[in-house]
């Protein structure tokens, strides 16, 4: 199936969507370039993953099904503990490895009826194919978005979520700009556009 495209589709994308379609294009990307998304399994994500990147790789996220994994682990030993923390770390680290069968077998011959495992369970199976970590590790992908969380949180969080201070969207827009900029290395091209485009 090939990517949608705005103009083959006018009006059916959503506001998300057109927002990731302008930052791809600023960034000089289209949707065929994109070689792996990474996305925290909800099935509207895959649904876009699906519709605008065809070819790419999908990811779940490492960290939010890790999540699963250490609230199957706290609810079979009691709210927590060292046993749980302890099993937790295993599964965590058999995913990690490319076990899930082993995580899967685990978490159903340990879990019993325990609600939280069996849910755990299901998370991990029915997004199986896009669980493999230790193939993502050796392609040299991430396995997960906290890299970007990471960004978003110095880049944006750092300079514009201080003490006191409310943006609007015109104003933010600019000085997100200039971060970026600065940060990024090529504010000296940001200002020699920004002085063409005046020019022009």
């Amino acid at each position: 199936m090939a990517a949608r495209s705005a103009a083959e589709t006018p009006g059916e994308e959503s506001p998300f969507e057109r927002r990731l379609l302008r930052e791809l294009a600023a960034a000089g990307c289209a949707p065929q370039d994109v070689d792996a998304c990474v996305g925290d399994g909800a099935e509207w994500i895959r649904r876009l993953f699906d519709d605008w990147f065809p070819d790419a790789r999908r990811i779940v996220d490492f960290y939010h099904a890790a999540e699963y994994l250490w609230a199957a682990a706290r609810a079979r030993h009691d709210a927590g503990g060292d046993l749980a923390a302890a099993w937790a770390k295993k599964l965590c680290g058999m995913l990690e490895a490319g076990r899930l069968d082993d995580v899967l077998a685990d978490l159903r011959r340990r879990g019993g009826d325990v609600e939280e495992c069996r849910r755990a369970a299901g998370y991990l199976a029915e997004r199986r194919d896009r669980m493999r970590c230790d193939a993502y590790h050796a392609a040299g992908l991430p396995i997960g978005s906290g890299i970007v969380e990471a960004g978003c949180k110095n880049v944006v969080g750092r300079r514009m979520k201080c003490a006191g201070m409310r943006w609007s969207v015109d104003g933010a827009n600019p000085v997100l700009w200039l971060r970026c900029a600065w940060l990024g290395g090529w504010l000296d091209h940001y200002w020699d556009d920004r002085i063409a485009k005046l020019a022009a």
